[in-house]
């Protein structure tokens, strides 16, 4: 079984975590201490950043976006982007201003981006 390193309070997690219930795909979630990560998370993702995604063969994925984008072509069905062409890369583009804004506020509270400092 699939396993997501994730945080509740990360918004990029939660993407992760949105598409994974979206395609109905079973997965173990490790829940990291934002502001205590483990030593282990860094040899998963360099910046100790979740989420992270890790599959029983040894795929390692870090970054939500590089995630999402695995498990969508990964698992086609349900798809989560619309056929055309054109809807799905105005999808994308409101996917990317809307995660740039609403970042700016979880970025100081959260310490989703922030490194430890071990």
């Amino acid at each position: 079984m699939p396993t997501l390193y994730t945080a509740e309070r990360c918004p990029y997690a939660a993407r992760a975590r949105i598409v994974l219930a979206e395609k109905s795909l079973d997965y173990e979630a490790v829940e990291i201490d934002l502001d205590d990560r483990p030593a282990w998370l860094y040899g998963k993702n360099p910046l100790g950043r979740v989420p992270v995604y890790e599959e029983d063969g040894g795929l390692v994925l870090p970054e939500s976006r590089v995630i999402m984008e695995y498990l969508e072509e990964r698992y086609p069905e349900p798809p989560l982007w619309p056929a055309d062409p054109s809807e799905r890369a105005l999808g994308r583009l409101g996917e990317e201003t809307g995660a740039r804004s609403s970042t700016r506020d979880w970025r100081s509270s959260t310490g989703c981006w922030r490194r430890s400092r071990t």
